[in-house]
């Protein structure tokens, strides 16, 4: 009896330094960790959610564990009503578990969506992340139904128990076994699956310099929480098919400290994702990005902007509307070189129509207005000469 009491009073000293850590770690991730309409940062909603649920869970646990502890110690002897406090403590440790077993679900939500976001940053199977995000949301959905229906039957039975209704008390106690069966095996399935995954992510991640610590942390968080499911399905596998359930000694420490406290460890490390800013897992652009950088959806989800290409200054255009100016040779007219002054005259400028579809073209009345004006010129320099 002296053992017993012993690790229980370990087991509950260890619930209770997880208590206080749980609680300013989940102030600090509501504080810190922000979504900011992201995709790639829903994970980190279910986060806040297990650490919640895990802080309230492990909480009741903690008190429930104390009141065993006062009845085996003979504290609560001289008070009225001791096997009262009992069925108190088995209903409150009941709750407790129940809202450990939210805790379970709600981290398996968190893993898998962070991962997702890893690939979002990156932008790549975009169908398969969403089959995969609706197939947790209904796995998870599933396994709540189980835990709330094996809280509703142990509760039944807790009645029958206490209050000596011996008639359905079996039956309860046969269909809570079963449920609490179905609900570790599928769970510890599914988290061992969360690990192919995180290896796959970790997998990409070389090809990407982008966001390989975080799902190099995604991948080890995975595994701390399929340790604790480990020993679920060990503990409540015993449980289960033997009927048995050995109470007290080593395994009340072990309980504690491989059943709860693994997978505060891997909240730890989502939390450490989640709390980083630049180059954390964002997929868009944030106001504390410098404004030379922008975030990618490829291999890096940072790099340095580009500065817009420098174009050769280009020549001035001519103005529309106005005639283009004509080159040696080619246009609209061509001058004749002159001989000389002496003896020589000037040549009336031949004018040379281009012809397209057989249609002559228009002359600008500009470009009409300086022929005449050359051909007046050259009929004064012919009357000069014939002066001489």
């Amino acid at each position: 009896m002296a053992s017993l009491v012993s690790y229980n009073i370990a087991y509950t000293a260890l619930m209770g330094i997880l208590v206080l850590a749980l609680l300013p770690l989940f102030i600090t991730a509501c504080v810190v960790i922000h979504r900011r309409r992201d995709t790639a940062r829903l994970g980190f909603i279910w986060l806040k959610l297990a650490l919640f649920w895990m802080f309230l869970g492990s909480l009741l646990v903690a008190i429930g564990n104390t009141l065993i502890v006062f009845v085996q110690t003979d504290v609560l002897d001289n008070l009225t009503g001791t096997w009262d406090y009992v069925e108190a403590t088995a209903r409150i440790s009941d709750f407790g578990y129940y809202f450990e077993a939210l805790a379970e679900i709600f981290t398996l939500l968190s893993l898998v969506n962070i991962g997702l976001g890893i690939l979002c940053c990156w932008d790549v199977m975009r169908k398969t992340r969403r089959v995969l995000k609706w197939v947790t949301y209904g796995f998870a959905i599933m396994e709540t139904v189980f835990a709330l229906a094996e809280l509703i039957l142990y509760e039944a039975w807790l009645t029958a128990y206490y209050r000596d209704e011996s008639i359905s008390s079996r039956s309860h106690l046969e269909a809570m076994r079963k449920l609490g069966a179905a609900y570790v095996i599928l769970l510890w399935i599914a988290v061992l699956a969360v690990i192919g995954f995180s290896s796959f992510v970790v997998a990409l991640s070389q090809k990407r310099a982008a966001h390989r610590k975080a799902a190099v942390l995604l991948l080890v968080a995975s595994i701390m929480d399929f340790i604790c499911h480990t020993w679920n399905l060990a503990t409540d596998g015993t449980w289960v098919f033997s009927g048995l359930h050995r109470p007290g000694t080593y395994d009340t420490i072990l309980e504690a400290v491989l059943g709860y406290w693994p997978r505060f460890v891997a909240l730890v490390f989502l939390f450490v994702v989640g709390s980083k800013k630049m180059g954390g897992l964002w997929s868009t652009a944030q106001n504390f990005a410098p404004p030379n950088q922008y975030f990618n959806y490829g291999a890096q989800s940072m790099a340095q902007q580009p500065y817009p290409q420098q174009h050769a200054p280009q020549k001035y255009a001519q103005p529309q509307g106005y005639p283009q100016q004509p080159q040696q040779g080619y246009g609209l007219h061509t001058y004749q070189p002159r001989a000389g002054l002496n003896g020589s005259h000037w040549q009336q400028p031949a004018i040379q129509h281009e012809l397209g579809n057989q249609n002559e073209r228009s002359v600008h009345p500009q470009v009409r207005s300086a022929e005449l004006r050359g051909s007046e010129t050259a009929s004064e320099l012919q009357s000069h000469n014939g002066l001489y």
